[in-house]
Parts: structure tokens; C-alpha cells; sequence
């Protein structure tokens, strides 16, 4: 399946069945442009200024819903006949007290009927409402159904075979021209009316009020001009809501509405409000709708190329209970949840290039670009590669415990990544009995540790091989273990613990890791001349005395690395770098070569 570049398509895309080895199922683009794009999120229009109030009135009274044939009324009945083949029928349904102000704009209304039959489900009526200021009852010495004055708005209402159960009828037009007469005040009634249509296969019942299932009429209107206060009904609460682009900011009240960007759902209503200066319907506008934007399920053998996943409700691409699904070169972005979320069993999953940023800003969803785990049983051989990853509401990438004891994830693999920004850190792995291995990633600016371990779970530990990367200006530790079995060579930390509190050093091991074998790094801050880089057990070092109390490190070193310009994220070696080739050989993991390699990622 190939999708054009530059289009956009505001669907969910759910591969149905699988591919081979030969021959996967593959979703690719063609022509120039930008990326097409999935999204999660629907463009709303119709914005009205104001404040949208609901009114839902039953029928209250048996002489309030009746049906005539012309010569003959039913009042009484616990149904009322809508249309019946080759003979014209006239129906009356009265609401009492609408508290609804004169000339007042109305939004939506419907009118909700119960089919109790299927043998009668097939209504074939035109609707009106009553011309009338106040209108009355159709009890005897009333005029019947039939012979009061309609309104020129109707509507035309053909069915086939709806069911059992409750339809609602839209009669927006009707209810707002009876709003309008100049004689209309609240707590009127309104009577709404509908002509059945002579033919030969409809015909259709509802229940009344005698019946015990009354009609109901809904009204949603607009109740006052509240300042830079504008409206719109919406089934779907979304969990996002973009402006021209913008992620905007969602308040707890309709009366926290006090700036531009600025919106609240009201669930119980199922309005959506914004605050604007300007009118909305300028703006673009764009509400997360769907929980994904690509679902891929229960499915194996499946490639995904060059496509943008983007503003979902909950993730951008989620994978589980699948195998040898691949995503090549796309974006993730700007989704509830996690742009990418692997879980329940997934084997050979793996995600090259492209990128995975700003997601995860939903309190309730998972707050990382990239999930790995959760839900269900272990997942294996994860490869996250080549990735520009950043700007997660918590950190970057999750390796997280499932919810199943003793599931775990094994043959994860993190490199050549760029990792950075957000609100938390780079590489959290959390949970115990995983296997992952984090190699050659630059991971640089982030609001807590580059790396970090946090087992709470009983359990066998993690076992986390960290090799080659470069961690700069973190702003707590560069890498941080609180738990695992930790094997870790060949690292560059450099001047992060900006915040300069807690035991966030440079590089860090509690008492509570199982195991640590550390060698071959560099570690240097800059700000910090006393060189108390090394924290162990409790309490932090300089790199000799760190040493001769831990037994680790004896060819790390803590001089400035001398990078060509960290800065401009330039995280290159100078060739006078005290980095450049004193690293050492690891076995199926350095590049062959004679030399020794650098320590870090570049």
C-alpha cells in the first residue's frame, strides 16, 4: 500500500493480516513532498461563541403524545403509530416547560423515539414542529395532531428496519424556528409533529407515554456570550486539542477559561470549549479522536516506510501480540501516550531512523516517546536504532515491567540514537528480569539522569550492558544504577548534575545493585574542580579514591574529553581528545578494527 507524500489522512491504519519473510506487508509512500501523515485527530468547524447549556424534556403526561388517521384520535395508547402502509398518519409529542430564553441560537436538538417492534421500525414521516407560542395538549377538544399549524422548517425521516430500541431524529430547524417567534418565553411547551407518508412497506410504532418508554426531546443551546468563550459539541472526549499546530493547554473548569489556548471538555454535556480572542473557525482546530494512530495487532511480517504517525489520544504506533514488524524512517509525534509502545508478546520488532518526540503529555497515558513492555507477557529482540528521540513528557525511552509476574523483556537493543530533552530522563529501565544493551547513543540535555535503572518489583534483576555512549549536560546524574546487573565500558559523561544536588554525580551505583563492573569511561563537569564525579554506595569520590574502594574503573580517567563544540551538540572528539582510542575491545560489539576505540559514542 503506498500513500502520497504531502497527504493527509485522518484515519487509523490497522494492518488485518500478515505478511511473509519473501514478501511482508508493507505501507510505503510515493511522489514528493513531505511525509504523509496518519492522524489521530479530527478538524472541528462550527465553533459558536458562547457558553452550549442542554435541555432534556420527556413527555410528562398521557395527553401529551397522540396520533390521528384524520377521522379518528388515539390518546390513550401505549404506542403512537408514526406511518402505516397505505394510510396517512398524524403524530403529536408535547414538551412541557423548555427553559429556553426567545431567540435563543440552538445548537442541536433531536427528538428520541423507542421502537418496541421490529415488524414496526420503519418510519416514513415528514417532522415539523407546532407553529404555536405555547402549545397545548392533545387531550379531547384540542385540535388533533393533524390539524395544527406547522412550522415551514421540517424534516424528512425514511427508515428501513431500525431495530428495537431508542433512534434520535435531528429537528434542529423546526425547534429553532419555534425559539424564534416573537411570542416564544421560557417554560413555553412545544409540540413536535410528524405527517406520515402513504406507502406500502413502512410502518412504525414507538412507545408512549402510557407505554413507559415517553419520547424526548434534547435540546443544546447556546446560553450567553461569555468573553472569548466559544463552543462546539463533540462525542469523543479528546485527550489533545492542537491550535494552528500548537498543542493547547487543558483546565479542570469551565471557569479556568481565562486565556488563548486554553480548553475543557464537559463529559457529561460532551461539549469541547475553547478560549480564543478571535473567532475559531479562522484557526485550525484539531481534536485527538482515536486511541491510535496505527494499531498493528495479531499480525507478523509487517514494514512500515517513511510514514508520520501523529496526534492520537493515546499512541502513535502500537504494536502487540505481533512479530518481525519493522518501521523505517518515520515520525512519531505529538500522540497522548507513547509514540511507539511495544507490548504483549511482540518478538523481532524494530524501529530504524526516523524520529519520536513530544509525546506523552496525557496524565493518564504512558508519558514516554518509547514504551517498551506493560501490558501482558514479555516481549522479545527489541531494537531500537538510529532514532532521533526527545521531548517526552517523562523520559525519553521506558523499558518498564509488564503486568504479568515473571514476563520480562529480553534482547533489547538501544543504539546510535540521539536522545534528549523532556521532562524526565533519557533510558529508564524499571523492572526486573531484563535483558538490554545501550550502545552508542548521545544522550544530552534531559531533565533528570542520561541512563538509569529502578527495580521495585521483586525478582531476578535486570542485567543492563551500557557500552560507548556519550552522555553530556544531563541535569542530574550521567548514568545512574539503583538496581541490575550492570556491565558498562566505554562511556563519556560530561558536565551533567547541572542541577548540582542529590547523589547524582557523574556516574553512580547504590549499595543495591547486584552486580557492577564499570571500566574504561571518561567523566569530567567542568564546574566541579574538587572532581566529585564518582558516587559509590552512598557517597561520592574523586576517581582514586573511588577506585581503590570499589575495585572498578582502573582505566577510567576524569579529564576534559575535549569535544569540537558540545555547545553547537557537536559531540565529536577533538584529535587531542584523552577519549580518542583508550577505550577498550568489546567482543561483538566494537566495529573491527585494529586500534583500540573511543570512548563514546562519536
Amino acid at each position: 500500500m503506498l500513500l502520497k507524500k504531502g497527504d493527509i489522512w485522518r484515519e487509523q491504519l490497522s494492518p488485518t493480516r500478515s505478511g511473509t519473510a519473501a514478501a511482508p506487508i508493507t505501507f510505503d509512500v510515493y511522489g514528493t513532498g513531505n511525509a504523509p501523515i496518519i492522524s489521530g485527530a479530527d478538524v472541528l468547524l462550527g465553533w459558536q461563541k458562547g457558553i452550549l447549556q442542554t435541555v432534556n424534556v420527556a413527555v410528562s403526561a398521557g395527553g401529551d403524545d397522540a396520533y390521528d388517521d384524520g377521522s379518528n384520535l388515539w390518546n390513550s395508547t401505549p404506542y403512537v403509530v408514526l406511518s402505516t402502509p397505505g394510510a396517512a398518519r398524524h403524530s403529536g409529542f408535547r414538551f412541557q416547560n423548555i427553559g429556553i430564553k426567545q431567540g435563543t441560537t440552538i445548537s442541536s436538538a433531536t427528538i428520541s423515539l423507542y421502537y418496541y417492534d421490529a415488524a414496526y421500525d420503519s418510519p416514513n414521516l415528514n417532522i415539523y414542529a407546532e407553529a404555536s407560542d405555547n402549545a397545548s395538549s392533545f387531550l379531547s377538544g384540542n385540535p388533533w395532531p393533524g390539524n395544527r399549524p406547522l412550522t415551514t422548517a421540517s424534516v424528512p425521516w425514511n427508515r428501513t428496519q431500525v431495530g428495537t430500541g431508542r433512534e434520535p431524529i435531528p429537528v434542529t430547524g423546526p425547534v429553532q424556528e419555534v425559539i424564534n417567534r416573537p411570542g416564544w418565553q421560557s417554560g413555553n411547551a412545544l409540540n413536535i409533529i410528524g405527517y406520515g407518508r402513504s406507502s406500502v412497506r413502512h410502518a412504525a410504532d414507538v412507545l408512549g407515554y402510557e407505554g413507559g418508554a415517553p419520547a424526548v426531546l434534547n435540546i443544546a443551546y447556546i446560553a450567553g456570550y461569555a468573553p472569548n468563550v466559544w463552543s462546539i459539541s463533540l462525542a469523543t472526549r479528546p485527550n489533545q486539542l492542537f491550535i494552528n499546530g500548537v498543542r493547547a493547554q487543558a483546565v479542570s473548569s469551565l471557569y479556568g477559561l481565562i486565556a488563548n489556548n486554553q480548553w475543557y471538555f464537559d463529559a457529561a454535556a460532551k461539549v469541547l470549549y475553547v478560549y480564543s480572542s478571535i473567532n475559531p473557525n479562522s484557526l485550525l482546530i484539531e481534536a485527538s479522536q482515536r486511541s491510535f494512530a496505527a494499531e498493528v495487532q495479531a499480525v507478523s511480517h509487517v514494514q512500515i516506510n517513511n510514514i508520520a504517525f501523529q496526534k492520537s489520544n493515546g499512541f502513535g504506533v502500537d504494536v502487540n501480540n505481533s512479530s518481525n514488524v519493522t518501521i523505517n524512517n518515520s515520525e512519531l509525534s505529538w500522540n497522548g501516550s507513547s509514540g511507539l509502545d511495544v507490548q504483549e508478546g511482540s518478538f523481532n520488532i524494530e524501529m530504524y531512523g526516523g524520529s519520536s518526540h513530544d509525546n506523552g503529555f496525557v496524565p493518564e497515558g504512558d508519558n514516554n516517546n518509547v514504551g517498551l513492555g506493560g501490558l501482558g507477557k514479555g516481549s522479545s529482540n527489541l531494537t531500537i536504532s538510529g532514532v532521533d528521540i526527545y521531548n517526552a513528557a517523562n523520559d525519553n525511552i521506558e523499558v518498564s515491567s509488564t503486568d504479568i509476574a515473571g514476563e520480562v523483556l529480553t534482547g533489547v537493543l538501544i543504539e546510535g540514537c540521539n536522545i534528549h530533552g523532556g521532562g524526565a530522563g533519557g533510558i529508564r529501565v524499571s523492572g526486573p528480569g531484563h535483558s538490554v544493551t545501550i550502545q552508542y547513543n548521545n544522550i544530552f540535555g534531559t531533565a533528570d539522569h542520561g541512563i538509569v535503572s529502578s527495580q521495585s518489583e521483586p525478582g531476578t534483576p535486570s542485567n543492563l550492558s551500557v557500552y560507548g555512549n556519550t552522555v553530556v549536560s544531563n541535569l542530574h546524574a550521567g548514568a545512574y544504577f539503583l538496581n541490575g546487573v550492570v556491565q558498562m565500558n566505554n562511556n563519556l559523561f560530561y558536565n551533567n548534575n547541572a542541577a548540582g544536588t542529590g547523589p547524582y554525580f557523574e556516574l553512580g551505583a547504590e549499595n543495591t545493585v547486584a552486580s557492577f563492573s564499570s571500566d574504561y569511561n571518561l567523566a569530567f563537569e567542568t564546574a566541579d574542580p574538587q572532581g566529585w564525579y564518582w558516587y559509590f554506595h552512598g557517597s561520592g569520590y574523586r576517581l582514586s579514591d573511588y577506585k581503590a574502594l570499589s575495585g572498578q574503573d582502573a582505566h577510567s580517567v576524569d579529564a576534559d574529553p575535549d569535544l569540537v563544540a558540545p555547545a553547537l551538540l557537536n559531540f565529536s572528539l577533538q584529535p587531542s581528545s584523552p577519549a580518542s582510542e583508550a577505550g577498550t575491545i568489546i567482543p561483538g560489539v566494537t566495529p573491527g578494527s585494529a586500534l583500540a576505540p573511543n570512548i563514546g559514542a562519536n
